[in-house]
């Protein structure tokens, strides 16, 4: 008996790790321009204050503004600039 959910727990994640590696490998990665475009709005509305503040400032506003994009059988949740268009249905 429990080597029958060893095994069916074993295939679940063999075929998680199957559909994360075809899509990295088949997926096209595309550019987000939504942080850019966040830090660039703060940072020219913050022109003059010291540096350390600006920064701390476009961080709070990204914190605040950013889409957050959570992909089917994703290990880590969380974008970093490149994204892979979700293509799996």
């Amino acid at each position: 008996m429990k080597d029958d959910k060893k095994e069916k727990s074993e295939q679940r994640y063999m075929e998680r790790i199957r559909l994360i590696k075809d899509r990295v490998v088949n997926t096209r990665p595309e550019m987000d321009l939504e942080n850019a475009k966040i830090m660039t709005e703060s940072f020219k509305e913050t022109a003059g204050e010291p540096l350390c503040i600006r920064k701390a400032k476009a961080f709070r506003r990204q914190c605040r503004e950013k889409t957050v994009k959570i992909w089917d059988q994703e290990l880590i949740v969380g974008c970093s600039g490149m994204i892979m268009k979700q293509r799996m249905r």
